[in-house]
């Protein structure tokens, strides 16, 4: 892996909700802890809120360190 991410991935809450629940089922609640999942999954997660259409719509970002792990995210996931 690389310490400089590749292209991001963006979701919306409910997407990102939706991943989440299917990973912390194959790899268990620790998943979530930031550096497991990046060494498990390749990717950490952040979030920020974009103004769109006069609201505030919260985003996730998937930032992957490994172009391999970001194509099996998109296959397995999207």
């Amino acid at each position: 892996m690389t310490d400089k991410p590749i292209k991001h991935i963006e979701l919306s809450s409910a997407e990102w909700e939706q991943i989440k629940s299917k990973i912390i089922e194959e790899f268990g609640q620790k998943i979530i802890i930031t550096w497991v999942l990046k060494r498990e999954c390749g990717f950490t997660v952040r979030s920020h809120t974009d103004w769109n259409d006069g609201n505030y719509h919260r985003v996730i970002c998937l930032d992957f360190y490994d172009e391999q792990m970001k194509t099996w995210f998109i296959l397995k996931y999207l």
